[in-house]
């Protein structure tokens, strides 16, 4: 019984990756599959399309290897392959040490969001990699956080003015327009922590 012909199908063909001729499924001519013999030859061939994608927009420097391609708005480096896209960190730690593991962070120990050299990246959990931004302070808080209505110097004289009882929580929060929830929280040290 022969075979239903379909749109791009023409029968026996070589595997793009290792040239074995095959017949690929009728289903599969559709949008360019059904080019290799094996998912193992697909795998092969996407990885290294990958990899010489990635190796096109790195710029070595001393330290820190450089992503020249497409950053993302955080500002990591990020590539798009076959309707995929990958983060460009966490390809070059795949490509020098394997997977990070299930659930796993690839984390930067410079910071440089751009940087993709594999001596600066390690797998690491969620709260390591918050903890690690906490301590190099990358966290914006104060008056480097979007949100912030107040200064740090305003801050301090909010607590200073409470303190002396020179000024009540809802004066101070018609004087510096923001609500009385949040001079209450300045001055009880519920936000504005880092703040002396």
């Amino acid at each position: 019984m022969s075979q239903p012909r379909i749109e791009g199908y023409r029968g026996p063909r070589p595997c793009e990756t290792c040239g074995v001729s095959f017949t690929p499924k009728i289903s599969t001519p559709r949008q360019g599959r059904g080019i290799y013999c094996s998912r193992s030859c697909a795998g092969g061939k996407l990885r290294n399309t990958i990899d010489s994608a990635f190796w096109a927009n790195v710029q070595k420097t001393s330290a820190c290897w450089i992503w020249t391609g497409r950053i993302s708005k955080a500002g990591y480096g990020y590539l798009s392959l076959g309707g995929e896209s990958f983060f460009a960190h966490r390809l070059s730690f795949r490509i020098a040490h394997g997977e990070p593991g299930q659930g796993l962070h690839v984390c930067h120990t410079c910071d440089v969001r751009a940087c993709v050299n594999p001596a600066h990246l390690y797998a690491g959990t969620a709260k390591q990699n918050s903890s690690d931004a906490v301590e190099r302070d990358r966290i914006a808080h104060g008056e480097r956080a979007g949100p912030a209505r107040l200064t740090a110097a305003q801050v301090t004289e909010i607590r200073d003015r409470f303190a002396s009882g020179t000024s009540s929580i809802a004066s101070m929060a018609k004087e510096f327009g923001v609500s009385g929830n949040s001079i209450g929280n300045v001055v009880h040290r519920k936000t504005w922590r880092r703040v002396a």
